[in-house]
């Protein structure tokens, strides 16, 4: 605070929140950035790059089309989904049951409550959530480290920082780019694929090749989650630069650049990087996995 002060039990707003993250992802910033549907931010606050970012990122919707509330308090469910959204929306089992208030949290936050929950950013210790509290500034500090130090994010790793080879939305961008040049229609992120991707990228960290720890074939991480995979290949590599990497590498080309890839999951741990993608048959193999 610009008394000298932190101030830990005061409200943070959403124009404060998008700017923490902003700074968390190393503050990338394109003139791109200041063109947003959000009429409410103008080109003098304080948030407007750090909004722009995050719109054109995809972690933030706005309440509305033209309204984002940059001075508003953020609640702590709002707050959680801004973090699954930088986060590339991974898949997480349901916990809300877990909750006395549980059933409270709104429908567009659930994946992202859920997440926060399995990750232990929320929620701990506690048997309630408290979805539609605002969040403190020492809560708002808090969930950050927490997803700095359970997720494994680093300078190098950080999937926050757009701009940089090593990120989540950039790895898209890039994979979806190299596919237009083929007129290969572009992939979306899907939350299976993401987490799958992740625990893939953290077995490899440990045992590298595409057979798992266990000794099976990288494949079944899919039947250990109820589903069965129909296409394409698991893409590794230990590149700091990792589309490249995938480019320079026929198999990986292949499978990164095929006409049936619908759904992309990208999954980052330490210096390697997973790619799984998928047609849309991969939904109507569920069985066994947790409702979203």
């Amino acid at each position: 605070m610009a008394n000298g002060t932190f101030n830990p039990s005061g409200n943070v707003t959403r124009g404060q929140f998008v700017t923490f993250l902003w700074r968390l992802g190393q503050g990338d910033f394109h003139l791109h950035y200041m063109q947003i549907p959000f009429t409410d931010v103008p080109a003098n606050h304080f948030s407007r790059p750090p909004v722009g970012w995050a719109h054109h990122n995809n972690v933030v919707t706005g309440l509305n089309a033209t309204t984002f509330a940059p001075n508003a308090n953020i609640t702590r469910e709002q707050l959680v989904v801004m973090l699954f959204r930088a986060y590339g929306n991974p898949f997480a089992e349901n916990r809300l049951n877990n909750f006395a208030d549980g059933n409270q949290v709104s429908s567009w936050a659930r994946e992202a409550m859920n997440w926060a929950i399995v990750q232990g950013m929320i929620g701990v210790g506690s048997t309630r959530l408290n979805p539609q509290g605002n969040a403190s500034r020492a809560e708002s500090v808090a969930m950050l480290y927490r997803m700095v130090d359970r997720l494994n994010i680093r300078n190098d790793v950080n999937p926050m920082a757009v701009g940089t080879n090593r990120n989540v939305i950039g790895i898209l961008n890039e994979v979806n780019r190299q596919r237009s040049l083929v007129n290969a229609l572009p992939v979306e992120l899907q939350p299976l694929l993401n987490h799958a991707a992740q625990i893939r990228a953290e077995e490899i960290s440990r045992v590298w090749g595409h057979t798992r720890p266990c000794g099976r074939e990288a494949g079944s991480i899919f039947m250990d989650m109820g589903y069965v995979r129909s296409i394409g290949g698991e893409i590794i590599t230990g590149s700091l630069n990792p589309v490249n990497s995938f480019m320079n590498s026929p198999p990986h080309r292949r499978a990164m650049l095929t006409p049936d890839g619908h759904y992309i999951g990208i999954g980052m741990f330490g210096n390697y990087t997973v790619i799984f993608i998928s047609d849309r048959e991969i939904f109507n193999s569920r069985s066994t996995l947790s409702p979203w």
